[in-house]
């Protein structure tokens, strides 16, 4: 399944980057329902973000971080940005292990 999360992740980003915004949204949830990857959260984060949905961006952003990988940096960095105040941030990154294992399940 590893492999095919992974060939869904890539054909999202592709997507994405070519500005088919909802078939990278269908590729990449997929992705992250399989793989629970903090880069295809980090990702997803940033069609959502795209998109106009600035609160469904940060909560993946902050799943992002919660969940690990070498974008752990930019998603905080993304989080705080439409967080706006540390607060908030550090509030989203506190829920962010209960939501991500929602999402696990």
């Amino acid at each position: 399944m590893r492999l095919v999360a992974l060939a869904w992740a890539r054909i999202g980003w592709v997507k994405f980057q070519r500005g088919e915004n909802l078939a990278a949204m269908q590729f990449l949830t997929s992705a992250w329902l399989l793989s629970q990857s903090g880069t295809v959260a980090n990702r997803l984060g940033q069609v959502l973000e795209k998109q106009g949905q600035p609160e469904k961006a940060r909560h993946m952003y902050a799943v992002a971080v919660a969940a690990g990988g070498g974008d752990v940096q930019d998603s905080r960095a993304r989080l705080a940005k439409l967080a706006g105040d540390p607060t908030t941030t550090e509030k989203d990154l506190a829920q962010a292990p209960r939501s991500w294992c929602k999402h696990a399940q």
